[in-house]
């Protein structure tokens, strides 16, 4: 009979805000708690009411939303890991105003470890929408997303609209992560660049891990002048700094970039002073030797693999200056080292100026 009843409930779109009602079907249906957000969703909110582990925010919106009826749950992203899943849920109220349908939402989310109860928690609020029902003057407006990197991992890169009368009126790029304290979302631009809305000119977005640490980047931008593509050098690198999401740019961004092979990122031609090199087995024995030459250059000094740069030799460690945009900086900077007497001791007479990679053109395309 219970089986029934969460059957029929399920099919029906119902969606249990009552706390001790979903408590009790849980219990008389002997369903395990972990499983609850997979096999009945519909009991999330009642649940999520009913737990001692829920965040304050979380159980705040959901009683909003449920005192307003009328409510949906769809599912949303999830991932597993060894010993937790984590999975959001948007639940959602509409009401009818006027001649239009209002519709307001947050996405929660549920973790599940083994041996514990579920925690509950807010990843966010969603803009109120609306659409107009039949003659209507009221204008229509609706919330989009697209995923720009990321896609099926832990760490994904969103960027997010909403759509009012057919015009942008806010947006943002977005990282969100999955970990076994829920999801969270971090804003990393807003608004966002037209490029990502579909509107216009702009860079290209993602996100990648490398060395345990996350990263988003902007590359490959471009404007039009005159009808007209032009490349827009340069490139942006987000990394997490005592909690938020700090940019990085010029010559730096491209030596984080470069140090990591990710040379393709770059919206810059990669120059290189190579003050020294040494055999492809000897990257810890020239790591030990850049603290040296950092000393005598007076710059920052990174060592890489030369077989990750499609116009150097493989086969090699090289230890150089940040890379540089073109071919008359670098020989500059080198010309200008070679007049320090450390820079003469180290035998970096023997430096030289070498092209790494050729960026891909944005208006190639």
């Amino acid at each position: 009979m219970v089986g029934a009843l969460l059957a029929s409930l399920a099919l029906a779109g119902f969606v249990e805000c009552d706390p001790t009602e979903a408590a009790n079907l849980v219990i008389e249906a002997r369903i395990e708690p972990n499983r609850a957000p997979v096999s009945h969703p519909e009991l999330i909110p009642g649940l999520a009411l009913a737990s001692e582990h829920v965040e304050p925010r979380a159980r705040a919106a959901i009683q909003e939303l449920c005192a307003a009826g009328s409510l949906s749950l769809d599912p949303s992203d999830q991932w597993a890991d060894a010993g937790w899943t984590v999975r959001a849920f948007v639940l959602r109220s509409v009401q009818k105003r006027g001649c239009a349908l209002h519709d307001r939402g947050v996405a929660l989310w549920v973790v599940a470890r083994e041996g514990q109860a579920p925690r509950y928690g807010l990843r966010g609020t969603l803009p109120e929408t609306r659409t107009p029902i039949g003659a209507c003057d009221t204008t229509p407006s609706w919330r989009q997303e697209e995923v720009l990197g990321g896609e099926g991992t832990s760490a994904r890169l969103v960027v997010q609209s909403v759509i009012d009368d057919g015009q942008v009126r806010e947006s943002a790029v977005v990282v969100r992560e999955a970990s076994p304290e829920g999801w969270r979302e971090s804003v990393v631009v807003a608004p966002a660049p037209d490029s990502l809305l579909g509107q216009g000119d702009g860079p290209r977005m993602t996100i990648t891990e490398t060395g345990g640490e996350l990263l988003v980047v902007a590359w490959a931008d471009r404007h039009t002048v005159d009808g007209a593509c032009q490349a827009v050098p340069g490139q942006t690198v987000w990394r997490r700094r005592e909690g938020a999401w700090a940019p990085v740019t010029g010559r730096e961004a491209v030596a984080l970039l470069a140090e990591r092979g990710l040379w393709r990122l770059t919206g810059q031609e990669g120059w290189l002073v190579i003050l020294t090199l040494a055999d492809e087995d000897e990257m810890e024995l020239l790591r030990t030797r850049t603290e040296r030459l950092e000393r005598n250059v007076g710059k920052p000094v990174i060592v890489l693999h030369s077989a990750q740069f499609p116009e150097l030799n493989p086969g090699f460690t090289i230890a150089t200056l940040h890379p540089f945009a073109t071919k008359d900086e670098a020989t500059t900077a080198l010309k200008r080292f070679r007049g320090f007497r450390g820079f003469r001791v180290l035998r970096a007479r023997r430096a030289y100026v070498k092209r790494a990679w050729t960026p891909e053109d944005p208006c190639a395309d």
